[in-house]
């Protein structure tokens, strides 16, 4: 083709620091040996694929701000290489703190979309469902997301819900969350079964 892709959306490392039930049945990070086979992915095939794309989705596999290989990748995707190039962030923002958005410079006034994933409306609800999260940190960090919001740094805000037996009763109150924290949009959808369950119990 004389050119790449306009939209790309990048799921290669499952590095994430959560496991939740609609995912993955335990924490996943990429051990050194893949990281390096991701890197040589990243300078060889993906960063040149890069050049004429105007949309990437990062990521869809796991977290970004989790993961070594992409931390490195969105530092690398600056506007002087990069012009054109917008993001959509998909993260379970844990990690979203000030002092990480301070780390990469490359998504300011970049980002289309940052969505971010709680699949709860509820401190409880969400540590059970989210193993490995703090709600107290979660709301922290949504305060900050909205600060990016309100300032522009960011585009859109929107908060994704996967629907299951342990949380379909807050899917009411998720609405109530949205509109607490500025969201554009919240985004409810139904489980997919990744291998985290047995047919049965599906």
């Amino acid at each position: 083709l004389p050119r790449g892709p306009e939209r790309v959306t990048l799921a290669y490392d499952r590095t994430c620091n959560l496991s939740c039930p609609s995912c993955r049945k335990e924490k996943y990070a990429a051990d050194s040996a893949t990281r390096a086979r991701f890197e040589r992915l990243q300078e060889e095939a993906i960063l040149p694929m890069l050049e004429d794309c105007t949309l990437v989705d990062i990521t869809g596999s796991g977290d970004p701000f989790a993961s070594k290989n992409f931390r490195h990748l969105m530092e690398r995707l600056g506007a002087d290489e990069y012009p054109n190039l917008r993001f959509n962030v998909m993260t379970n923002a844990m990690l979203l703190t000030p002092r990480e958005w301070e780390r990469f410079p490359a998504l300011h006034h970049r980002v289309r979309s940052m969505r971010i994933s709680l699949d709860a409306a509820t401190g409880p609800t969400h540590e059970r469902i989210r193993r490995g999260a703090r709600w107290d940190v979660m709301e922290k960090n949504l305060s900050f997301a909205r600060e990016l919001r309100e300032a522009g740094l960011i585009d859109h805000l929107d908060l994704t819900f996967v629907v299951q037996y342990d949380n379909f009763h807050e899917m009411g109150e998720f609405v109530n969350l949205g509109h607490r924290y500025g969201a554009d949009n919240v985004n409810y959808f139904r489980m997919t079964n990744w291998g985290t369950f047995s047919s049965a119990q599906f």
